[in-house]
């Protein structure tokens, strides 16, 4: 005979704990479809009433690399063998921006939702993590003009295009630790967020961008990948025009930069994700 439960007891779980330091990655996936409206309703919002529409996702790696091609291809002259240097700068940039852009805009995404923050609970960590979902539509697009130009100009790439995959998931991962680290910081210390346009700009200097990559094995040469994106604009250049691949050992770590800063700027959202909601 099966034994009824007294009422008005409730039944209490014992889990055990795990080893590892929760990310929050499993209440994001949980509310997956609230991270899907957050991002179609900042593409909706970015490209709502405006004459020329997703064109304008164009119109900012357009001007920039054409003053780069002004000041490193004419002036400069910078080698980039025998790829074009608007295809080179073009294929650099727009990794660059998937990368940057995200971050730029997860930094005051906490900032920007306070209202909502105040009247529902939801994973605090789905707004800056729609900031790098968004930035995927722009990337598409920029991606679509390089594809033309690669068409025009560049040999057709054989398996090597596959390297861009590996290129492309170290850079979001990247984008996604810093932009929540960075959406946490801006609640805590306001003036963080003046910060934020020159650490985007420092950082386009600092990446190999407008100019190759460093390719000597010395330690200033590996200290240079310590930026996560040194490693991931040269693989990614290099899967789609052929350009010179980077050293086994810079691009390791650059990739265990790119990891360790995914890992570090999760776990510091989640520690000061309690204070963020009554510090808003």
């Amino acid at each position: 005979m099966a034994k009824h439960r007294p009422e008005g007891l409730d039944e209490i779980f014992i889990e055990a704990g795990s080893r590892f330091p929760d990310l929050g990655l499993r209440s994001v996936w949980q509310r997956i479809d609230l991270l899907l409206f957050l991002a179609w309703r900042d593409i909706k919002v970015r490209y709502q009433q405006t004459f020329f529409g997703v064109i304008w996702a164009l119109f900012q790696p357009v001007i920039m690399v054409a003053i780069f091609w002004i000041v490193f291809g004419r002036f400069v002259r910078v080698d980039t063998g025998a790829v074009p240097y608007p295809v080179f700068g073009l294929a650099g940039l727009i990794l660059w921006n998937l990368f940057i852009q995200p971050v730029v805009a997860a930094s005051s995404s906490l900032h920007n939702h306070r209202e909502m923050i105040g009247k529902i609970y939801f994973p605090r960590m789905l707004l800056p993590i729609s900031a790098v979902a968004t930035s995927c539509i722009d990337f598409m697009i920029a991606l679509a003009l390089l594809a033309v130009l690669l068409a025009i100009f560049v040999p057709s790439p054989g398996v090597e295009l596959l390297w861009a995959i590996p290129a492309i998931f170290f850079t979001l991962m990247a984008a996604t630790g810093l932009g929540c680290a960075l959406a946490a910081l801006n609640v805590m210390f306001r003036d963080l967020r003046q910060l934020v346009p020159i650490i985007a700009q420092v950082g386009l200097l600092a990446t190999p961008v407008a100019y190759p990559a460093l390719r000597g094995g010395d330690l200033v040469s590996l200290l240079y990948y310590l930026n996560p994106m040194a490693g991931q604009v040269t693989l990614f250049r290099a899967a789609l025009l052929g350009t010179a691949f980077p050293p086994p050992l810079a691009l390791t770590i650059s990739c265990i930069s790119a990891m360790a800063m995914f890992l570090g700027g999760l776990l510091l959202f989640r520690f000061l994700e309690r204070r963020l909601a009554d510090m808003l």
